[in-house]
């Protein structure tokens, strides 16, 4: 890691372990998890590997994976993104013959449980 991103991530980690020490909870503010996933962003832009900014910011590896997911689907806060499923001729998108109701987990944590395969379709093509 360059000396430049060394220099940052120890600033963070810093401030990171001063708010964190004081919650029950243990959690990043919404604020705190946007500098790490900008930090990490510019970190991966440059070549950098997750375990060494992870590291470097003194964050568990799938967490701040976790964190950089969520944030890809404009979520910093962890929790549901609200998304509109629309009718099938306004999305242009074409019908599939599906059965009941799907359930699925996708890479990033999103859940799709009792939708049918068209409106998971449209949820998926919102998504992207």
């Amino acid at each position: 890691m360059t000396h430049e991103l060394n220099t940052e991530a120890g600033r963070l980690r810093a401030e990171l372990g001063r708010s964190l020490r004081g919650r029950a909870n243990g959690r990043a503010s919404v604020e705190e998890r946007r500098r790490a996933i900008e930090f990490a962003r510019r970190a991966r832009s440059r070549g950098e590997r997750w375990h060494a900014i992870s590291t470097a910011l003194a964050i568990a590896t799938k967490k701040l994976q976790r964190w950089c997911a969520a944030a890809r689907c404009g979520d910093v806060t962890g929790g549901f993104q609200v998304v509109e499923v629309v009718a099938e001729q306004q999305a242009g998108i074409a019908a599939v013959d599906g059965g009941g109701p799907l359930r699925a987990v996708l890479p990033n944590g999103v859940r799709l449980e009792g939708l049918h395969v068209a409106d998971a379709t449209a949820v998926l093509r919102a998504l992207a």
